[in-house]
């Protein structure tokens, strides 16, 4: 990806690149919860997962496409749905 993304701005674009469960809002929680073995049942795991993708999502990757941004990001809806 990060090859890409240096492609992609050499050649002119605008390029933002976005990693998996890196809202700073969310990912300390996740980090905690990894970290301390709570045993959450899987579906609040999940869901907390699913709130980092949303809070990314609207707060950050649909104004990069608004503006013309190629977004590229490292996991995206489909890991989530795995999940």
């Amino acid at each position: 990806m990060k090859i890409l993304q240096k492609l992609l701005e050499s050649n002119g674009f605008y390029v933002h690149f976005t990693e998996w469960n890196s809202n700073l809002k969310i990912k300390p929680l996740i980090k905690t919860l990894k970290k301390e073995d709570l045993e959450i049942p899987a579906p609040v795991f999940d869901m907390v997962h699913a709130a980092d993708l949303l809070e990314r999502y609207v707060t950050e990757i649909t104004g990069m496409l608004r503006a013309g941004i190629i977004v590229l990001c490292d996991r995206y809806v489909y890991t989530a749905l795995a999940r």
